[in-house]
């Protein structure tokens, strides 16, 4: 294989704000963003949806059905700042619906959110991909949010006026696999769009 065959992959990990910005400047080619607005400047496709869980501290006893939205934002919230997708989505929701969001603190650290709620007395919104580890052993309770759900999106996104890749079938279906790996990873409350 000649040097103009290989691909070099490198990997980024951010928030999705972040992954736009450097989108936007050219610093990155592809990225998985959650909840990207249409810009005729970007190319997006929507991968999977996944659903928005009220996190808490484990309590004995406690009953695991869903709870409505109006029921999740009763709690003091550990969440993101204002540029956070999940924040974004959670506020306009209980804006739609006439609620009150009741801050607690603003983390920007998932691991530090996690275990801020571990200790008790605070509540946060996130999907089950944000905590595998925690909610499997226990750690952390998740309930499910209806009445109504709220979720989010994962996009595959890159600029619209773009050169093609090298090997682009083989980076796109690189990209397929990681999409399909988050989805087995995050059922039941994670679902296909593709």
């Amino acid at each position: 294989m000649c040097s103009s065959d290989l691909v070099h992959l490198s990997l980024v990990e951010e928030r999705s704000v972040v992954l736009l910005d450097a989108l936007d400047r050219g610093q990155v080619n592809i990225a998985f963003c959650w909840n990207v607005a249409h810009r005729a400047d970007l190319e997006r496709v929507a991968l999977l949806e996944e659903d928005l869980l009220l996190v808490t501290a484990p309590t004995q006893g406690r009953d695991a059905a869903p709870v409505s939205l109006a029921e999740a934002l009763a709690h003091e919230l550990v969440i993101a700042g204002e540029r956070g997708v999940i924040r974004n989505i959670v506020q306009a929701e209980a804006r739609r619906l006439s609620l009150k969001l009741r801050l607690a603190y603003e983390v920007h650290s998932i691991g530090s959110m996690k275990a801020l709620i571990a200790r008790g007395g605070f509540a946060t919104i996130m999907p089950w991909s944000l905590a595998p580890k925690e909610l499997r052993a226990g750690e952390l309770e998740a309930r499910r949010i209806d009445r109504p759900a709220i979720t989010r999106t994962l996009y595959l996104v890159r600029p619209a006026k773009r050169a093609a890749f090298s090997h682009e079938d083989d980076i796109l279906k690189f990209c397929e696999g990681v999409a399909t790996r988050l989805l087995a990873a995050s059922a039941p409350y994670a679902r296909a769009l593709r």
